[in-house]
């Protein structure tokens, strides 16, 4: 099943979408950091 999930990603797609996935990811976590910086740290409620 897996791999049928797949099949209509192309490997020329790979690339590109490994460096946006990076982005978004560091986006995030810029995101989150400045948040920390205004409120309690989320990972102390818990």
């Amino acid at each position: 099943m897996a791999l049928e999930v797949l099949t209509f990603v192309k490997a020329s797609w790979i690339k590109p979408l490994w460096k946006q996935l990076g982005r978004i990811t560091g986006e995030r976590k810029k995101e989150l950091d400045r948040l920390r910086d205004e409120f309690v740290d989320p990972e102390q409620l818990r």
